[in-house]
């Protein structure tokens, strides 16, 4: 999504259509196959998408292009691997006429996994059947590729002749009987002129257009994305009772805290509800310890105190209030909705857990590791429970500050 909002905003697609007319179909094509890539990365986020691309570049390793999406009139210009299961009414094989690639200094030898090279004036004595098995399989290979090439035509094969390519060449791995095939004859075929159409004369007057603006606002509503998790300033009324302080006073905690502490944290609290991870010390510390490090990638792992950690989560998922809610809780609900009485305004958002019963929603909960909220964040989690209380039709939500061993308790004036 975050992708997608660039392209759109930096004009991406017009930018590649106005540098390079002829192959701005390739060039939107590959945009939207980056597009297709990025998805996969839903959970492993963009900085790991970003590594991977990266090394990709740098290991110059190939990618299928996108698929054009062209009408009829069109010439495509793809790969043999990348026609795989694709075809046309008229195919015709090109670059036939350049030869195989020659085999590297290092022989892999695939049936028993082994590798030959001349060391100095020593030839191993394995190497010429080595090259022999290596030769044989590529040129079964080849022979594959042709044949997935020629059958990617419906109606018409087209297939070149060279009679000056060597005997290394593509076209020279299969003998396609090319005398007993009839001459393709392009005589009968007439030439058509291009006629660039006339320029029209732009006719529009200031007044015009400002009508035709007006017609286009009016037609489609100016619909607002309301993103409660991002501090989006649209709240509905709500009523925060007091703090209530379970184990732990409310008194400052000596914990140092950060953004990838509390990724972990909220990821231990999802895997404590799906069932997945053992309430217990050590399997905790152990899964902390995992998510550290796939979290910190290449980069210094931060300095966090994983006993602490894992003690604040089993503080949390203890809490009377979690406790006598675990029936029924369900992990990571997304939330799409409107605000009731205005069509105009639609939230977006995604819980961290919810309490259902007989199907319904009745408890929004929220995890926050703050060590420290002070009154202004606290009242800005208030209004991002409510808001999610009020799309799902819950009773009340409750934010739950795991650091602190508190909860606050948030219901709604009205629907």
């Amino acid at each position: 999504m975050l992708l997608a909002e660039a392209v759109e905003r930096l004009n991406i697609r017009a930018v590649l259509v106005a540098r390079s007319p002829d192959q701005a179909s390739r060039a939107l094509a590959n945009v939207d196959a980056m597009l297709e890539k990025a998805r996969a990365y839903g959970v492993r986020g963009f900085r790991q998408f970003a590594r991977d691309l990266d090394e990709d570049w740098s290991r110059r390793l190939s990618h299928d292009e996108g698929v054009v999406d062209a009408d009829e009139h069109a010439i495509k210009i793809v790969t043999v691997h990348s026609s795989k299961g694709l075809e046309w009414p008229v195919v015709i094989p090109i670059n036939t006429a350049s030869g195989t690639r020659p085999l590297e200094q290092f022989v892999h030898r695939r049936s028993d996994d082994t590798l030959h090279w001349v060391l100095g004036d020593v030839v191993p004595p394995d190497l010429a059947d080595a090259i022999s098995t290596e030769t044989q399989l590529a040129s079964e290979e080849r022979l594959r590729l042709l044949y997935v090439a020629c059958t990617r035509a419906m109606d018409l094969l087209v297939l070149p002749e060279f009679s000056w390519s060597g005997q290394q060449s593509w076209s020279r791995a299969l003998d396609f009987k090319l005398d007993q095939l009839p001459e393709l004859n392009i005589a009968h075929f007439a030439k058509t002129k291009y006629q660039k159409p006339p320029d029209a004369a732009n006719l529009q007057s200031r007044a015009q257009f400002a009508s035709e603006q007006a017609e286009v606002e009016r037609a489609f509503a100016p619909l607002r994305w309301i993103r409660p998790s991002d501090g989006d300033p649209d709240v509905v009324s709500f009523e925060a009772s007091s703090v209530a302080a379970w184990e732990h006073s409310a008194e400052r905690v000596l914990v140092r805290g950060g953004a990838i502490r509390g990724v972990i944290l909220h990821k231990i609290m999802e895997e404590f509800v799906t069932g997945e991870l053992k309430v217990e010390a050590d399997a905790v510390r152990a899964r902390s310890q995992r998510l550290l490090q796939e979290l910190s990638g290449a980069a210094a792992a931060p300095d966090i105190d994983l006993a602490e950690l894992a003690e604040t989560a089993l503080r949390t998922w203890r809490l009377p209030e979690v406790a006598e809610h675990r029936e029924g809780l369900v992990a990571e609900v997304p939330i799409y909705g409107r605000l009731s009485g205005d069509d105009l305004r639609l939230v977006a958002g995604r819980a961290d857990a919810v309490v259902y019963a007989s199907s319904k929603p009745r408890i929004v909960f929220d995890w926050k590791s703050d060590v420290a909220p002070d009154t202004s964040a606290r009242a800005s989690y208030a209004g991002q429970i409510a808001q999610y209380a009020n799309i799902l039709g819950a009773e009340r939500g409750a934010v739950v500050y795991m650091s602190l061993g508190q909860v606050q308790w948030v219901s709604q004036r009205s629907r």
